[in-house]
C-alpha cells in the first residue's frame, strides 16, 4: 500500500507532521475496507502524535474519523464522543465549518440511535452554521438526517 510506503519514509525523515497526516489517511482508507481494527491504531496513534506536536486541526480530523469508524461499526456512544472531542478542537480554532460537520455527525449518531430530541437539537445548530458559511453540502446532510427523523415518526 502506497500509504505504508509514504509512512515509512516519514518516518525515517522523522517528518512528524507528516506522519499524522499519512496516519490518518491510512486510517481513513481502512476504514473504507472495512478493517476497523487496523484502522482504530492508526487514528489513536494519528491522534496522540497530532496532539503532541500541536498540530489541532489534524487532530480533530483523526477524532472525527475514529468517530467514523465506530459509527460504521454501529457503536453510536463512542462515535458521539469521538466527535464531541473533535468539536471542541473546531471550536477552539475557530474552525465553523468542522463545528458545523460535527454537529451534523452527533446528529446523525443520534438519529441512527432512534433519539430524535437530541438529533433536532444538534441538527438546528448545525443547519445555522451551514447558512451562516454557505455550505451547501452541509445543509444538504442536515436534510437527509432530517428526513430520516421524520420517516422514523
Amino acid at each position: 500500500m502506497r500509504y505504508e510506503q509514504a509512512l515509512k519514509v516519514y518516518r525515517e525523515l522523522d517528518a512528524s507532521a507528516k506522519i499524522g497526516t499519512i496516519l490518518n489517511s491510512l486510517g481513513v482508507t481502512l476504514r473504507c475496507l472495512g478493517q476497523y481494527e487496523d484502522a482504530l491504531a492508526h487514528l489513536h496513534e494519528a491522534v496522540a502524535l497530532n496532539h503532541g506536536i500541536q498540530q489541532f486541526l489534524s487532530e480533530g480530523h483523526g477524532l472525527a474519523a475514529i468517530g467514523d469508524v465506530h459509527a460504521a461499526m454501529e457503536q453510536y456512544a463512542q462515535a458521539r464522543s469521538h466527535y464531541r472531542e473533535s468539536l471542541e478542537i473546531r471550536r477552539r480554532l475557530q474552525d465553523r465549518a468542522g463545528e458545523g460537520w460535527m454537529l451534523h455527525h452527533i446528529a446523525w449518531t443520534y438519529a441512527a440511535d432512534e433519539t430524535s430530541c437530541q438529533a433536532q437539537h444538534y441538527l438546528q445548530q448545525a443547519s445555522r452554521i451551514g447558512e451562516e458559511c454557505y455550505d451547501t453540502e452541509l445543509l444538504t446532510a442536515c436534510a437527509e438526517v432530517r428526513n430520516r427523523l421524520q420517516a422514523n415518526t
